[in-house]
């Protein structure tokens, strides 16, 4: 077991495998060559079917543990991983992601004695070698007077994934992903959201977050994005049972979610029959009904508004910018 070295608390980065033949090795060197010295890395192979594992194996070292498992998913692997995590420190990586040479240093150095979370603003990388970096909003700490699940909702201080951040591991210590699920970040974070915690923003991108279109979340098809909206609404009920002041904000971060959804069908994105697309614009029109307009101002960020009224008017023509903006 690593421990301390020189003073150096250690930092646990868990890196769940499935299927990531053609990223791996960047990714995991990436993990491997940190130039924070104190790092263990946990490979959790979620039963991959491809060559994965024996790709990286050359490039194991001390610190390196695999861990073998049966496919769970990768709510399963990071639980996995948490479990057998040693660091005072935890990052999530995903297998097809690099991180920054100096990420974890990076983010070590931010660590104030209050805080919680530090968090990374992202390089989105895109297959065709275009790179889009999503910076947040303001370089602070955020989290004071309980305003967590405020900026969960704005979603202009905060992202809600989990692989941009660097967390005290006694933060997650009553807290596992759920099993079964996709988009398992929008309800984890969420619950962290509801914590009396502290997140410290950084401006400096630490991540490359790769746009594959196999992935999970990139699958071309209405079906198959509509299981996204399965953690939305764990979050409409928790929100109804703890946090109720928050109940509007949690439905319309919905309906908006869903509207991507709706734009990137009517556009060709996704593929879709005539029922599915039809059972999405019901549920659209009925959380719409449940929408005042008069809540939501200053809650929610100026894109947001402008799309729900839009859509109010004319999902055609916001469909139609959408596509003229591509």
């Amino acid at each position: 077991m690593l421990e301390k070295l020189n003073d150096m608390p250690l930092v646990s980065i868990i890196m769940p495998v499935y299927n990531v033949e053609k990223y791996i090795v960047k990714s995991f060197l990436s993990a491997i060559n940190q130039t924070y010295d104190n790092c263990e890395v946990i490979v959790v192979n979620d039963g991959t079917k491809d060559n994965s594992i024996e790709l990286i194996r050359p490039y194991f070292r001390d610190n390196t543990i695999l861990i073998n498992q049966i496919n769970g998913g990768l709510s399963s692997a990071r639980n996995t991983g948490l479990q057998h995590a040693s660091g005072e420190y935890i990052f999530f990586l995903d297998s097809d992601d690099w991180i920054e040479e100096n990420c974890i240093e990076i983010m070590m150095n931010a660590f104030e004695k209050n805080v919680d979370i530090v968090q990374g603003s992202v390089n989105y990388v895109y297959e065709n070698g275009k790179i889009t970096q999503k910076k947040l909003l303001k370089e602070a700490i955020i989290g004071q007077n309980n305003t967590l699940v405020k900026e969960y909702f704005y979603k202009q201080n905060l992202f809600i994934c989990v692989w941009n951040k660097l967390y005290r591991k006694k933060t997650l210590e009553n807290i596992r992903f759920f099993n079964g699920i996709v988009n398992e970040d929008v309800v984890f974070t969420f619950e962290l959201c509801c914590m009396p915690l502290l997140i410290k923003n950084i401006s400096t991108p630490i991540i490359n977050y790769l746009q594959r279109d196999n992935s999970i979340v990139h699958k071309a098809s209405l079906r198959s994005r509509m299981r996204m909206a399965i953690p939305l609404d764990m979050v409409i009920d928790q929100c109804k049972k703890n946090k109720s002041e928050f109940t509007d904000l949690a439905i319309f971060d919905k309906y908006i979610s869903l509207l991507y959804l709706y734009i990137f069908a009517r556009n060709g994105e996704l593929e879709y029959n005539d029922e599915e697309f039809e059972n999405l614009n019901e549920i659209l029109n009925e959380l719409g009904r449940n929408i005042t307009i008069n809540k939501l101002i200053s809650r929610v960020s100026i894109k947001q508004l402008v799309m729900f009224i839009l859509s109010k008017y004319s999902k055609n023509i916001l469909c139609y910018l959408f596509k003229r903006k591509g």
